[in-house]
């Protein structure tokens, strides 16, 4: 829990915000401007597949501009149970970028890009993909697009990038005619946080002539979205180029769930990941107050979703010499030993109250007030969602949640590399002067599981 260490236990309480959002999507290109005689329309369905009413809040982020600040802003939409909700106007007029929908409830949404003539006949139009954990591009890998065409005067190519980092970031860009050659140099390009930058007809500069079947391959040094647009003149051809799929792995599982094959263990290597260390397993005390556990996890398997689960029966909270209470007790956490901290979890003794670190610098959670009794016992839960973009704690004392917290997951490379992954609980000192291992602390019944 190094992130926390760092702040001092007068500056804490300033920085134990939870984050607004629980999950959000990027609808990629928000459009509501007109090229020629065409007006292009972007207008997105919110529906609600569960049966009770939900909302959801719409930030338009202007392209070229960063939209930190805009993050889970926006009018909070109503969503009626088992029904759907359109957004018709999705920009400003005669502007372009990209569109958050998010919510703290469970709703599907799709967007789709309308050419529209005169008295809005739609001449043309194209599905977009949304833009989540699921299918976001990490930052130094490539993404290629492909099928791109300019075709004097009618057809041509427009271009754009997501960057879906806090951070800035710069992504190289290269052409490629079908033969394999390159079109052009590379380019460098800027992105600030949280930004999306579009160009206009990104290929003619750089063909100078006509040109079918072209690619782009990008990379970005953060996690990145980019995208291609076709179109014709008139309006009569709208495409939506979404980065492609490469070729590896295996898509069709060759036991299992009647599927083919015949009977056997199952090969396929991306299967739940689970450990167990049923009754007490750790108990901190003098001389051996850390211990960690290892997560089998299959190397480069991104997996979706991690849960964990234990018993702790709370001793004291750790004394200071010559008395009183020390601020902190260090409890647990998630890691890679990449110095990776996917969260952490830190009672603050004199208030009873639960502070859950986030993986990042400054961004952390808290709990409910007195919820931490010394000589207590209870069951912990974590739920870490890729998917979802979330990490859900739940503590319980006799069968009744007694504090819970749902709150950003920051870092959606839920996978071991040539680094292994591990559960660790308590600490091996004193850091700072105030955070302390939890010394007669019993842990008990544990179960990790990597689901992928």
């Amino acid at each position: 829990m190094k992130r926390l260490f760092l702040m001092t236990a007068l500056a804490l309480p300033a920085v134990l915000a939870p984050s607004v959002l629980s999950a959000e999507v990027y609808v990629p290109f928000a459009s509501n401007r007109t090229l020629g005689s065409t007006a292009y329309r972007t207008k997105v369905w919110v529906s609600n597949a569960t049966a009770a009413a939900g909302q959801f809040k719409n930030a338009f982020m202007e392209t070229g501009a960063s939209g930190t600040s805009l993050q889970g802003t926006g009018p909070t939409v109503a969503v009626p149970a088992s029904g759907s909700t359109v957004i018709g106007l999705v920009a400003p007029a005669g502007k372009i970028g990209m569109l958050e929908v998010s919510t703290a409830g469970k709703l599907v949404v799709n967007a789709r890009l309308e050419a529209l003539g005169a008295n809005d006949v739609v001449l043309s139009s194209a599905n977009l993909p949304t833009v989540s954990a699921a299918n976001v591009i990490k930052g130094g890998t490539s993404a290629y697009l492909q099928g791109l065409e300019v075709v004097a005067p009618g057809t041509t190519t427009d271009f754009g990038v997501l960057n879906l980092s806090r951070e800035a970031a710069q992504c190289t860009i290269k052409g490629f005619r079908s033969s394999g050659t390159q079109i052009g140099q590379s380019i460098l390009v800027s992105l600030p946080a949280l930004s999306h930058k579009h160009y206009d007809g990104a290929l003619a500069p750089l063909v100078g002539a006509d040109i079918a079947d072209a690619r782009l391959e990008v990379n970005c040094t953060k996690a990145f979205y980019p995208y291609a647009i076709v179109y014709a003149s008139d309006g009569s051809k709208t495409v939506f180029v979404s980065p492609s799929q490469t070729l590896e792995g295996t898509l069709i599982a060759s036991t299992g769930g009647g599927g083919g094959g015949g009977g056997g263990t199952n090969p396929n290597p991306t299967g739940t990941v689970t450990v167990t260390r049923p009754g007490t397993f750790f108990t901190a005390k003098t001389g051996a107050s850390a211990m960690l556990v290892d997560i089998p996890a299959v190397p480069n398997v991104r997996y979706k979703k991690a849960t964990v689960d234990f018993d702790l029966g709370v001793a004291r909270f750790p004394q200071i010499p010559g008395g009183g209470v020390g601020f902190f007790s260090s409890v647990h956490s998630l890691r890679r030993n990449d110095r990776t901290l996917f969260y952490g979890l830190i009672v603050r003794n004199e208030q009873g109250r639960t502070v859950l670190d986030l993986g990042v610098t400054d961004d952390v959670a808290l709990g409910k007030r007195d919820v931490w009794k010394e000589r207590t016992n209870y069951h912990l839960s974590f739920v870490y969602d890729t998917v979802a973009r979330t990490v859900t704690y739940k503590l319980t004392k006799a069968g009744q949640v007694i504090d819970s917290l749902t709150d950003r997951a920051n870092h959606l490379d839920l996978m071991a590399t040539d680094k292994k992954m591990f559960v660790d609980f308590g600490s091996l000192g004193i850091a700072d002067g105030a955070y302390f291992p939890p010394m007669g602390w019993a842990y008990s019944n544990l179960s990790v599981q990597l689901i992928p």
